[in-house]
């Protein structure tokens, strides 16, 4: 883990562009795309060596999807899954 990269999702908007990141890499053969804020949270930590608290990375989702950058559904569970718009 390095510094350099929690500074960075300090930073204001930089969730946003995280989580934008982390679903475009989620796009490949054979995968749908589809992400939960779980899914979501696990590549973070991964990528950037911290946690991101899973109310931070709902606020990223709904401002992408009011963006209409992000695709959102609902499962027959009510678990909400999101995928970044082509």
């Amino acid at each position: 883990m390095s510094a350099g990269n929690i500074v960075e999702l300090s930073e204001p908007g930089r969730v946003v562009i995280a989580v934008e990141r982390c679903m475009r890499k989620r796009i490949a053969p054979r995968r749908s795309g589809w992400s939960t804020c779980a899914h979501l949270g696990r590549d973070l930590e991964r990528d950037f060596g911290v946690r991101v608290p899973e109310a931070a990375l709902e606020r990223a989702l709904m401002t992408l999807v009011r963006r209409h950058r992000v695709g959102m559904k609902t499962d027959e569970r009510g678990v909400l899954w999101f995928r970044v718009r082509d």
